[in-house]
């Protein structure tokens, strides 16, 4: 088939893709937990809250850009912000298997391509990111695949460019510009070079943007140190690493993993239609996997790369049993039947955006719009509301209580001083802050605040607490 068909297939495997996650009623959702972080750091960006400097941030910043560009675009057609930054995650999770089948293309037929396509849209985790609100791992993978896309094509200053924008989206996204840097090595040193200037072009614009708002150096504080900590916190034997992931991919990628094994086994006797630079990039993840590997949305990445191997080793080893064009129909009805059916409980939530936002509204009742207020773990609620958090850490957990402390005049007894000093009006907190900070927090707030649990969704295992001022003459300070 001409490159001209796959200028015409291509966007018709993203029309159908976007088709599939807006099945899902997207718009309509409730925000959740981590990505209603992201969500609200999108939306804060156009009223003058920048990453970093205002609000803690220990990822690159570039999916926030995302969003917040679905969120102008949003603004200016009168529409809700957070509904253009929802979109822009979509569009971009719509092109990713758009991208991988024109990567595949590079390689295989296309009935192949089309069946990598349909693995990818078919690995839960990844229409759960679509879907759920803005997450950085989608516009990581979408960048990076439009990195490796180019470099096939030799293009190697595009190739850089996106590599470095998958890499400010998510730190591991430079698997996708090693993997580019792979496909351009038979280009030589001046390939690589271009690559590299391509690579340097949105990091110079990154760090000139974030020193002309003054968050430069937050941003290294943030996003480079803090991280040294958290992985050395968070650090995993490899053993467990390893039990971690496979529990994980078995959990979100059931029919991938059944098949997974096969698809090695084909490999094994032709792995001439994997790209070697979708090979570098999977083995560059995995590597950094054993640096640090949290939970299912750091498998995310996986979601090309496991669709990529899968139709290119199950042909191959059904090589001699059947004609190859029947294998290749046979593997894309496989995919697409995956598709067809989703089991993730999360692409179907038990409420709807409206009804969330009436649940939040209330918990604002009688506090004045410009009212302070300090909010910890519970970004829906700030969406809702329009608010801002009188704190810049948006949450506490994962060590940020000791870095917030650490870096606050007077250490964490200086914030609890502080807040005596203009006492907030409201104080919510939810999810994970456990420990010595979280327990000298309770014993400040008692005899100021009373405390109440609610629970509305999705906070249904750990509940909010919400903190309302004692009367002044009631109050029994220590």
């Amino acid at each position: 088939m001409t490159p001209g068909a796959d200028r015409v297939i291509a966007p018709i495997v993203w029309a159908a893709a976007f088709a599939f996650l807006w099945s899902f009623d997207p718009l309509s959702r409730p925000l959740v937990l981590d990505p209603a972080t992201w969500d609200y750091m999108s939306v804060a960006l156009g009223d003058g809250v920048i990453p970093y400097r205002d609000i803690f941030l220990h990822k690159t910043p570039g999916a926030i850009f995302v969003g917040a560009l679905g969120a102008r675009v949003a603004t200016w057609v009168g529409a809700a912000p957070v509904a253009g930054a929802h979109l822009a995650n979509i569009v971009m999770a719509a092109a990713g298997p758009a991208l991988l089948y024109l990567l595949c293309r590079r390689r295989m037929t296309v009935l192949p391509a089309l069946a990598a396509a349909a693995f990818m849209l078919a690995a839960d985790q990844w229409a759960v990111a679509a879907v759920e609100g803005v997450r950085p791992k989608v516009a990581t993978t979408v960048f990076g695949l439009g990195a490796l896309l180019a470099a096939t094509h030799g293009r190697a200053v595009v190739a850089g460019l996106l590599g470095a924008a998958a890499t400010l989206c998510w730190q591991p996204g430079v698997a996708f510009l090693a993997g580019a840097c792979w496909e351009l090595r038979a280009g030589g040193v001046r390939a690589l070079a271009r690559s590299a200037a391509g690579a340097a072009l949105p990091v110079l614009a990154l760090g000139a943007w974030l020193a002309s708002v003054g968050a430069l150096g937050d941003f290294v504080d943030q996003a480079i140190v803090f991280n040294g900590h958290y992985i050395r916190i968070h650090a995993r034997t490899p053993v467990d690493t390893v039990a971690h992931l496979v529990a994980q991919l078995v959990s979100w990628n059931r029919v991938e993993m059944i098949l997974l094994p096969l698809a090695v086994a084909g490999l094994v006797r032709d792995c001439s239609r994997l790209g070697g630079g979708l090979a570098v990039t999977a083995l560059v993840y995995l590597a950094l996997v054993f640096v640090s590997f949290q939970a299912w949305p750091d498998t995310i990445l996986f979601a090309p790369l496991l669709a990529a191997v899968l139709v290119a080793g199950l042909p191959a080893l059904a090589r001699g049993m059947m004609p190859e064009r029947f294998a290749h129909v046979v593997v894309l009805a496989i995919a697409l039947a995956a598709v067809a059916t989703p089991h993730s409980k999360r692409l179907r939530p038990p409420i709807d955006f409206a009804t969330q936002a009436a649940a939040f509204d209330a918990l604002a009742a009688g506090v004045a719009d410009d009212a302070d207020v300090l909010v910890i773990s519970l970004p829906e609620f700030l969406v809702h509301t329009d608010r801002h958090s009188r704190w810049t850490w948006p949450y506490m957990w994962f060590g940020v209580d000791r870095h917030a402390s650490a870096r606050s005049e007077g250490g964490f007894e200086g914030l609890l001083s502080e807040l005596d000093a203009e006492p907030p009006a409201l104080m919510l907190v939810a999810r994970r802050w456990r420990g010595p900070l979280r327990q000298q927090f309770e014993a400040w707030a008692r005899s100021r605040y009373t405390r109440e649990q609610v629970w509305i969704y999705p906070h249904t295992v750990r509940p909010i607490n919400v903190y309302r001022p004692i009367e002044a003459e009631s109050r029994n300070y220590p």
